[in-house]
């Protein structure tokens, strides 16, 4: 069976903006533990979206290990982990969220302008 091109793209478009968003809540938070994290993406999804374990604590790991922008610390005394970003991580987080908001609306732009006949389509 042959893949639906629209589940890679919706995982890779989701995954990127997911990402995009957990560093967001880190430097808006500045220190964060898991739990923050997830409840203030339910915050702002405004339609009780959550993010799975799984999915955040992998995104958690690849942001500290594998691009370094991430930085965690233990805390004995709550037991819980935090995290913060780094400098770097903040500069390119902008770029980031520029770069998607500039993809966003030349994208709807150009879509827009495509003309073509919907019930052709359809076939």
């Amino acid at each position: 069976m042959k893949k639906k091109i629209l589940d890679r793209f919706d995982k890779d478009v989701k995954g990127a903006l997911t990402t995009l968003l957990i560093i967001g809540i880190i430097i808006e938070g500045k220190r964060v533990w898991t739990y923050q994290i997830k409840k203030r993406f339910r915050e702002l999804s405004h339609d009780g979206g959550t993010i799975p374990d799984s999915t955040l604590y992998s995104t958690l790991n690849k942001l500290e290990n594998d691009y370094g922008i991430l930085i965690s610390e233990n805390d004995p005394e709550v037991q819980r982990r935090f995290f913060f970003i780094s400098e770097e991580g903040k500069r390119e987080f902008f770029k980031i969220k520029s770069f998607w908001f500039n993809i966003f609306h030349s994208s709807e732009k150009i879509l827009n302008g495509l003309r073509f006949d919907f019930e052709e389509s359809k076939k």
